[in-house]
């Protein structure tokens, strides 16, 4: 995904303000050496938000653009408005190609009307939403989907049931239990 951002000026809260007024959302891109002030056109933003899958925002690498120079980020944070629940402040991470980084990773189970102890009046429950990882920008993946059809009552899957592409290393216990079939 490609996103179009521009400096701001000034750390002056009226500035920020004047910013949000104007349908913008003022951004940090944080770096090791300095921080850059920017701001993403609010058009903008929420056409990547209505682009980018449920869940998945915070594994979605972006492509910043800033006056022709290309910078390959990932959206740290969103902060949101109390009430309007609009976006008010984003924060940028760049990547670089070599270096891993670690992310959590959505986990989304596939197959859940099929799954045999829901059939037979079972109740399934996600215990994890996210697996924490460490891999290259190139190895990112969107997500990791795990087939519950057939679990039956009393069974679950621990993250050594999925499946870790070449490049991706866990970082969470690969014992730990991730979703469970149980009664109701």
């Amino acid at each position: 995904m490609k996103l179009t951002v521009y400096k701001r000026s000034k750390e002056k809260k009226s500035e920020l303000t004047k910013i949000r007024n104007s349908g913008d959302i003022p951004a940090v891109l944080y770096d090791a050496k300095k921080n850059a002030p920017l701001f993403v056109k609010g058009s903008d933003f929420a056409a990547l938000l209505r682009n980018t899958p449920k869940g998945r925002l915070s594994t979605q690498v972006v492509e910043l653009s800033l006056d022709g120079t290309v910078t390959k980020a990932l959206i740290k944070e969103v902060q949101y408005h109390r009430t309007t629940y609009r976006p008010e402040h984003i924060d940028f991470m760049p990547l670089q190609d070599k270096t891993p980084i670690i992310l959590n990773i959505p986990v989304e189970c596939e197959n859940i009307a099929e799954c045999s102890g829901v059939k037979k009046g079972g109740m399934l429950r996600q215990l994890l939403r996210k697996v924490k990882v460490k891999c290259l920008v190139k190895d990112i993946p969107a997500s990791f989907k795990a087939d519950v059809a057939p679990l039956e009552i009393g069974q679950g899957l621990r993250l050594k049931d999925l499946t870790f592409p070449a490049g991706v290393k866990p970082l969470a216990k690969l014992q730990e239990l991730f979703v469970t079939v149980g009664k109701k």
